[in-house]
């Protein structure tokens, strides 16, 4: 991949994070989650965020960051607020999405980068390895959570219920195929041993009765391992043939 950013272009954009870090999480802590916040507050805590970030870039001439700092940060804030009665994780978690995407356009009006973002992406999406690893990484995720769901469906309605919190298996499928996927490809398959440990131990329990159930949750495990583990192994055996392929193409030519 082919670097389309200089250290400065950089060091710009981490500035704009710490400035919305230092704004949301330490000046402002307590409104940062899960809190009611009057418009006059946000009006507030909006300039304190265009002053910081406009001086910790020290981009002095562009005196109009401080404008588009603060009624981005702002809007988000009213837009949270908005959306609060659809719960407060939601709300939150969206509203900083938002926020990062925002400080990135600003990131990019200050460096003029909409070229060098537009080449980064079209020469990025057309290299086979990151495209490998983002199809494994999506796989991992909704795919084969579904496929582990259709898999173990003959044994749902052998499963005796019990307490758990909503979609919880799900989630913590999708998690735990991230993790492995991750160390497969990086090399630290070892690390799946810990994993496997940690998760043994959460779900001993000496008293439990319940041995279907024990052994429903053993088989998604395994099934849902298994996919991850074979995900990530085809996904090196991918790379060694493409670097294998591109050699030998380069020696041809």
């Amino acid at each position: 991949m082919n670097s389309f950013f200089s250290i400065s272009d950089g060091a710009i954009l981490f500035r704009l994070f710490l400035a919305f870090i230092i704004t949301s999480f330490f000046i402002f802590p307590k409104q940062s989650f899960g809190k009611t916040i009057t418009f006059k507050n946000i009006i507030v805590q909006s300039c304190i965020f265009g002053v910081l970030g406009y001086t910790l870039v020290a981009e002095w001439p562009k005196v109009y960051l401080i404008l588009t700092l603060a009624i981005g940060y702002g809007l988000v804030k009213l837009l949270e607020q908005k959306l609060a009665n659809r719960g407060e994780a939601f709300s939150y978690v969206l509203g900083n999405i938002l926020q990062v995407a925002l400080l990135v356009l600003n990131w990019l009006l200050i460096i003029k980068g909409w070229d060098l973002i537009n080449n980064f992406i079209v020469n990025n999406l057309a290299e086979p390895k990151l495209l490998a690893i983002i199809s494994g990484y999506l796989l991992c995720t909704l795919p084969y959570a579904t496929l582990v769901g259709k898999l173990t469906q003959k044994w749902q309605d052998q499963v005796q219920q019990v307490d758990s919190l909503d979609n919880a298996g799900k989630w913590i499928g999708i998690a735990e195929r991230i993790l492995i996927f991750t160390f497969v490809i990086t090399g630290q398959g070892g690390s799946i041993g810990f994993l496997i440990a940690a998760k043994s131990l959460l779900r001993y329990r000496p008293n439990e009765a319940e041995t279907k159930h024990s052994e429903y949750v053993l088989i998604g495990t395994l099934l849902s391992y298994g996919l991850a583990i074979l995900t990530g192994a085809f996904t090196l055996l991918f790379f060694q043939f493409f670097i294998s392929f591109t050699i030998s193409l380069e020696t041809t030519i």
